[in-house]
């Protein structure tokens, strides 16, 4: 007996994308909060982390523009381009599916902030690049939401478990964002910078 026959294979690819893009956003997450502060320096210099955080932002797009494609080409709902990128608009769960479309295209957005950076300003940049936090807590209550692996233990604690060590994470990140520690801040991103130059 075949596990994927042609009727299950693209529900089966739009789950295991959906998945791993929400993993390696979770990934990113961590790494820009790392960028920011003391944690994992004893693992990766913070120029590395910078290095790996804009990589799995590609990543995590990647794997979107799959999820996307494979709901489209599943028939079981049979979804049309409006309904998956459109919120609101979906057949299924259209509020929990519009988490999911918004968090993907705050995901683009902060992603195509490495570019813009130049034109925006290192200030700019920084309060654009705060709607990953929006992206990955919208992805979160998608999957929670509108995943239809929930009733797999598992998966649910992978979403709890990723969603409080960014909560923990990023409220830390905030309480060390003080006027006291913002010239420290700026010290070590330029740091960053001129490590990568060289």
């Amino acid at each position: 007996m075949l596990l994927f026959t042609d009727d299950h294979l693209f529900w089966y690819v739009a789950r295991a994308a959906g998945l791993g893009a929400y993993l390696v956003l979770f990934i990113d997450v961590i790494l820009g909060l790392m960028v920011r502060t003391k944690v994992g320096d004893r693992l990766v210099a913070r120029w590395q982390s910078f290095d790996l955080h804009q990589f799995t932002s590609f990543v995590a797009i990647g794997l979107l523009a799959l999820h996307v494609v494979a709901l489209l080409g599943d028939h079981y709902i049979g979804y049309t381009v409006p309904q998956v990128l459109i919120p609101f608009t979906s057949p299924y769960r259209p509020v929990e599916t519009a988490f999911g479309v918004i968090g993907m295209y705050l995901i683009v957005v902060t992603t195509a902030s490495f570019w813009l950076k130049r034109f925006i300003g290192q200030r700019g940049w920084r309060t654009l690049h705060y709607a990953t936090f929006s992206a990955f807590f919208l992805s979160l209550l998608h999957g929670l939401t509108a995943g239809t692996d929930n009733n797999q233990g598992w998966v649910w604690a992978m979403y709890w478990a990723t969603g409080w060590a960014v909560t923990v994470l990023t409220i830390w990140r905030f309480a060390m964002h003080r006027p006291s520690t913002l010239n420290r801040a700026a010290s070590v991103q330029q740091g960053v910078e001129g490590v990568r130059a060289h």
